[in-house]
């Protein structure tokens, strides 16, 4: 099964990024948006992994979470990937809390390094997919509109948890369901 580690949001910030990204879609641009049931925040794509991989991975993720505080998160800014032409992924990004996902992700993956996963060699940068860029056809565009909209705030929300979480390819798109989802600790 196709699996990844993310972090899930309430249903009130996506509320808040999908009208974000409603301000992009007016664009003449070939992007396919993530719908608004689909935003997270990825920690770690596992790809395929069989059922036997699954223990060592839920082991990992309860002693991570299990010594993570829960997280502010703020909203703000928006970008592409990558930072040259032509734009892939258009993004939103995190002004407060990004630092923190940051050590979560990296706990996490080294925590499964030594569980077998191999380590992602590209570092992380904490954001959101707004879309992905499908062809270059007026690509220029959304870097332009994107680049005026750089300091466009969502606002703010708490994280409590971290998911596992499948993904299954369907007609429709894609379809992500939480597997098992790992508390964080509260803050004091």
């Amino acid at each position: 099964m196709r699996l990844f580690i993310a972090i899930n949001l309430p249903d009130e910030m996506k509320e808040a990024l999908s009208d974000v990204q409603e301000r992009l879609k007016v664009l003449p641009v070939d992007v396919s948006w993530v719908k608004k049931e689909n935003f997270h925040i990825t920690l770690k794509f596992l790809g395929e992994v069989g059922e036997s991989e699954i223990p060592g991975i839920e082991g990992v993720l309860g002693r991570v979470c299990a010594r993570s505080r829960a997280i502010r998160v703020v909203f703000s800014g928006l970008g592409v990937f990558p930072d040259r032409n032509p734009p892939r992924v258009v993004w939103a990004g995190i002004s407060e809390g990004a630092e923190e996902i940051k050590k979560l992700a990296s706990d996490i993956k080294e925590g499964l390094s030594t569980a077998g996963f191999q380590k992602e060699k590209r570092g992380f940068r904490a954001h959101l997919t707004l879309g992905r860029v499908r062809s270059a056809k007026n690509a220029g565009e959304i870097a332009r509109r994107v680049n005026a909209m750089k300091d466009v705030s969502a606002g703010a929300c708490g994280i409590h948890s971290v998911e596992l979480m499948r993904s299954v390819i369907e007609t429709q798109g894609v379809k992500y369901s939480v597997k098992r989802s790992y508390g964080l600790q509260k803050n004091v």
